[in-house]
């Protein structure tokens, strides 16, 4: 009974639970959707990454681990852990489980859908807004299919929306005591930590969200808050770095940091890597090496995947710490390239390199193949990034000139909450996408995790709009209503 009465008195004005018919039938409708599109599409049993088999390495480590994406011992291990011990009790053979996956994905788009259109209602914005970012949101990550697969972004994503749902629910309502405010912090730090280890980049958000909710909190509450979100991050990545150390030896978060980051500089490799005697071995073995992936790079001095990526780290460290202001500048070219740039259809790209199944065609869908609904979805896709490509450079240009506005007009200045909103949410996008052009190489599918924060991006700037829609258009109104009467 305690517990139910501390957590009603958490719950406030923005439940968790469906409000009103409206609500109830926006989930339905999300519901629904999910159900259809996951009864009526393929299955892609071609797993990228080897995140589908990150659970395997939870107990006991392969004998030689894959190299991309080494020691993935993150979130999407342990859901497909938790997948894979359901199938066994349900005694389901592999490819049942892989059907059980795609059913969790599309379940964790439905709970990311909710859970941006929660956040609405913690930014005060319109029903109609609210679900307009939330369908809009959902139907885009659909039409790139990745619930038919298994990307890490599939996972990553709801962790994101409900790091930042939490955010703007404690702005919303401020907890009471000391002890709630601790809680939601090792909550909202645990959260992040979980996408953090999978992703790295989401850990631009760790100094942003305590900055958020300052102005909210009183001094007190604001620092155990803070400490217990620091803290709960922090022990996330840590522990798995130990894990990564006790299952692999390598105390870290991640054995690919180099290869990704090759990827990123060999663009401008004669420059950033000219003083690197590795380098200029490679470029005469061969010779067109500037802009090649890693995985085309000379490997006869090493025996094993593991002493590939010990050789590359350190060049490319030495050639960024030697050349910064390249490095820099080559990831905000790609920033300006890619942020106007949507994700594409990518759910039905084949890993040639792992095929557990055996199979040389994709899974049939649980129910029946809809065309019809796959040519929906990728034209519904073309469409989306034909809006997406005009619709972020207008969200953040003109969401900043009516943040502007919105500053000097409100009485709370930059302290004002939707302002604040504005800010964090440009902000998570903004850094995302620029950090993850400046590991890796330019690809638009980095956005898809930050999509959450972009749709309520887009809803607290149309917000902004309408209003200053209705502001100019009274005056005229007005005179309207003059010469009727």
């Amino acid at each position: 009974m305690r517990i139910r009465a501390r957590l009603g008195k958490l719950s406030g004005k923005v439940a968790f639970k469906p409000q009103g018919k409206a609500e109830w039938t926006l989930l339905v409708v999300i519901l629904g959707s999910s159900a259809l599109l996951f009864l009526t599409q393929q299955i892609n049993p071609f797993p990228h990454d080897w995140w589908f088999a990150s659970h395997e390495m939870l107990v006991e480590p392969p004998e030689e681990p894959p190299l991309y994406n080494y020691t993935p011992i993150a979130a999407p291990a342990f859901l497909y852990a938790i997948n894979h011990h359901v199938a066994q009790w349900a005694a389901l053979g592999l490819e049942q489980e892989m059907v059980l996956g795609v059913l969790t994905h599309h379940a964790l788009l439905a709970l990311a859908t909710w859970v941006v259109f929660l956040s609405c209602k913690a930014l005060d914005l319109h029903f109609a807004v609210g679900a307009g970012c939330a369908l809009g949101l959902y139907m885009f990550v659909q039409t790139t299919q990745i619930t038919q697969s298994f990307w890490s972004e599939s996972v990553v994503l709801p962790l994101l929306c409900l790091t930042v749902y939490g955010a703007l629910r404690l702005s919303a309502q401020p907890p009471v005591s000391a002890h709630a405010s601790v809680a939601w912090g090792a909550a909202l730090g645990f959260v992040l930590g979980l996408a953090v280890i999978t992703r790295a980049v989401p850990i631009v958000m760790a100094p942003a969200v305590p900055l958020f909710l300052y102005p909210d909190l009183s001094r007190a509450l604001w620092r155990g808050f803070s400490a217990a979100f620091l803290v709960s991050l922090a022990a996330v990545i840590l522990i798995q770095m130990a894990w990564n150390a006790q299952r692999f030896g390598r105390f870290e978060l991640s054995h690919s940091t180099g290869l990704h980051l090759w990827n990123a500089v060999s663009p401008d490799a004669d420059v950033i890597l000219a003083d690197s005697d590795l380098y200029q071995e490679f470029k005469r073995k061969t010779p067109n090496i500037q802009q090649a992936w890693w995985w085309d790079l000379p490997r006869e001095m090493v025996r094993s995947d593991t002493e590939f990526e010990d050789l590359i780290r350190p060049m490319v460290l030495s050639g960024i710490a030697k050349h910064p202001l390249v490095f820099l500048r080559r990831g905000w070219q790609d920033f300006l390239s890619m942020a106007p740039m949507g994700p594409h259809p990518i759910g039905y790209l084949r890993a040639d390199y792992y095929n557990p199944l055996q199979r040389d065609r994709m899974l049939p869908a649980p129910w029946f193949d809809s065309r019809l609904i796959r040519v929906i979805l990728e034209r519904g896709n073309c469409f989306g990034r034909r809006v997406y490509s005009t619709g972020v450079p207008l969200l953040l240009g003109g969401g900043f000139l009516l943040a502007a506005v919105r500053i000097r007009q409100s009485e709370q200045g930059l302290a004002d909450p939707t302002v604040r909103a504005w800010l964090l949410l440009s902000y998570t996008f903004v850094c995302a996408i620029f950090v993850s052009n400046l590991i890796e190489r330019f690809d638009p599918r980095y956005a898809l995790p930050y999509l959450g924060a972009l749709a309520l991006l887009t809803g607290v700037t149309g917000q902004w709009a309408l209003q200053s829609v209705r502001l100019l258009a009274m005056p005229a109104v007005r005179r309207w209503d003059r010469l009727r009467g």
